[in-house]
């Protein structure tokens, strides 16, 4: 009867034994160069099947070219730097924001965060011995490592004598809890639907004893509101009210029946008719009486796309866009 496990492991025993990989460098090392540029894993969590999918797909990929006589360059390293360890070191440190850690101890909590960076390479190294990965072949780097950090501002020295380092704008998504920017897929992983609530305000318009019906999210920004924006092509309606004369979307209706406030409909006009209407500030305040200086506050403006298309943050650099 065939014995895969013996049989695995027999084969595993013989290519270390006659060091294979040694083979294989020193037979292309004259062949065409094949750089596989790998994305390292953090070592802090177990692999999972996704791991091992991709441990998979790039050793195919690593054989195939020792296959075709290439020149192989590999090198398998773990990431250890990031939100993912910080936040594991906060729960079992039991911090609860960026003053905890201060109050710790930066040169504790970075410690620590070392300490548990690399918690599973070992059993990592073992999965890829395993899957009979030619990682398990070489000495991993990690990325916390001096080396590692050396020839990164080396990497970073060479492209700026280059001249192809440039200083640009870029919007980031940000954590106000972590103080800090995110990544994507730490956006996207977290990423949620929530039920937030909303005010609705009066904004009077001048010289008329009318009022522009407004919602908001963010009642805090009140305070130094600039402009509002309405729809061109949205459907706006003017009605009479017990609360005044309101102007406010059609769909908004559906408001006044639910706070049981009756209306008469005077007038019902798409939103462009809006355009440069101006209003009275809702705050007295003086950001407010600052901005009633400004020509161009306080005033209804067209929501309308300010750009086509996506401009490149290099680009917008070169051309000055947004700069």
């Amino acid at each position: 009867m065939y014995n895969f496990k013996e049989i695995e492991d027999n084969i595993g025993k013989n290519w270390k034994k006659i060091k294979l990989l040694d083979k294989l460098e020193k037979k292309n090392s004259k062949g065409e160069n094949y750089f596989l540029l790998d994305g390292p894993p953090y070592a802090n969590f177990v692999p999972h099947v996704g791991h091992i999918r991709n441990t998979v797909f790039k050793d195919l990929n690593i054989r195939l070219a020792f296959m075709r006589g290439r020149n192989v360059l590999f090198q398998p390293g773990f990431d250890t730097h990031g939100l993912p360890i910080e936040n594991m070191v906060e729960k079992q440190l039991k911090l609860k924001s960026k003053k905890d850690i201060e109050k710790l101890g930066i040169d504790k909590f970075t410690k620590e965060c070392k300490k548990w960076a690399a918690t599973n390479k070992d059993l990592w190294m073992k999965v890829y011995d395993l899957l009979g990965s030619w990682y398990a072949w070489k000495k991993p780097y990690l990325t916390y490592e001096n080396e590692y950090l050396e020839s990164g501002w080396w990497s970073f020295k060479q492209l700026w004598e280059k001249d192809l380092i440039y200083e640009g704008k870029k919007a980031v998504t940000w954590c106000s809890r972590c103080e800090t920017a995110l990544a994507g897929y730490e956006v996207t992983d977290s990423y949620k639907n929530l039920r937030d609530p909303i005010i609705f305000v009066k904004f009077k318009l001048k010289k008329k004893n009318e009022y522009l019906l407004v919602f908001t999210t963010t009642p805090w920004t009140l305070v130094s509101n600039v402009a509002v924006a309405v729809h061109p092509e949205g459907t706006y309606v003017k009605v009479e009210t017990s609360k005044g004369v309101l102007i406010l979307a059609e769909a908004g209706l559906k408001l006044l029946e639910e706070l049981e406030i009756g209306y008469k409909i005077i007038k019902k006009f798409r939103g462009a008719e809006l355009d440069g209407v101006e209003y009275e500030p809702l705050l007295d305040v003086p950001v407010q009486d600052q901005l009633r200086t400004n020509p161009n506050a306080h005033k209804i403006y067209m929501s309308i796309p300010i750009l086509k298309e996506r401009v490149a943050s290099k680009v917008a650099v070169k051309k000055k866009v947004g700069v």
